[in-house]
């Protein structure tokens, strides 16, 4: 299993308190403080149904401010750079209402303006003998946000 995860500019975040926690356990938010600025990290794990994930999507826009991240599995790519070529790029409605989120809200995807033009996967999975690889972790910040983070990478869980 692999995970993204983000460092910051400086050790650690101020005045942490956990927000909401989704009964379903699809998300959780958290805020907390960084040099006098406040900020909301929220942590997904959207559904593989597409119909679902638009309705998740649509859902998050409730906890979504101008000060927020929103991190780890979204269930979709943004763009077929976020496959291996052995993968097909299809419409998906879940990602549809995604991009109108980001536009809503000014945000960018962190890994991919920090990473132009690079391919990195944290899912692979083995289909009828074929791997295939997307990028399905994402970390998305809100542009007032995006200055904090320093990078984005993609770590392996033994």
């Amino acid at each position: 299993h692999w995970s993204g995860y983000l460092t910051r500019k400086t050790d650690f975040f101020d005045k942490v308190s956990l927000r909401t926690v989704d009964p379903a356990g699809r998300f959780l938010v958290i805020d907390f403080e960084w040099i006098m600025k406040r900020l909301r990290l929220i942590n997904i794990y959207a559904s593989n149904d597409q119909v679902e994930r638009k309705r998740f999507f649509h859902l998050l826009r409730l906890f979504l401010n101008e000060d927020s991240l929103l991190v780890d599995e979204f269930n979709t790519v943004l763009s077929p750079a976020d496959l291996s070529v052995r993968n097909v790029f299809k419409n998906d409605i879940g990602r549809q209402e995604l991009f109108s989120l980001m536009a809503a809200y000014d945000f960018i995807d962190v890994w991919r303006m920090l990473n132009h033009g690079k391919r990195s996967f944290a899912r692979r999975q083995l289909v009828k003998g074929v791997l295939k690889q997307s990028r399905i972790d994402l970390v998305l910040s809100a542009c007032s946000v995006t200055r904090i983070v320093n990078s984005v990478a993609y770590i392996r869980h033994v």
